[in-house]
């Protein structure tokens, strides 16, 4: 029998790896104050703007990740885009961002 996984996120981080993260029209509100964490693309389809969370390009991950040994913490929680917000330890995306990685579901 194969050993229960821990979706602890801070041991994790999987999520916040390789995934390019929307934000919605409140999370632009919100964001548009901290440009150090927006990055800018044009949508062709309808002209207009839309931004996503600025990743770092080195390590393919989120910006706001901060990362130590055995670590991994989203330095804006509190203040984190909805998507990041409605993504759920061990659901089918976390378990799919996980395998993406190499780490156990």
């Amino acid at each position: 029998m194969a050993e229960p996984v821990d979706y602890d996120c801070l041991a994790c981080g999987a999520c916040c790896h390789g995934l390019d993260v929307l934000l919605d029209n409140a999370d632009q509100d919100r964001f548009e104050r901290r440009p150090d964490l927006l990055r800018k693309t044009r949508e062709y389809w309808c002209g207009q703007t839309v931004l996503f969370m600025r990743r770092d390009d080195r390590h393919d991950r989120c910006v706001a990740l901060e990362v130590t040994p055995g670590c991994w913490k989203c330095t804006i929680y509190d203040e984190r885009p909805q998507l990041c917000r409605d993504f759920e330890a061990g659901s089918e995306d976390c378990r799919t961002a996980r395998r993406a990685r190499g780490l156990p579901v």
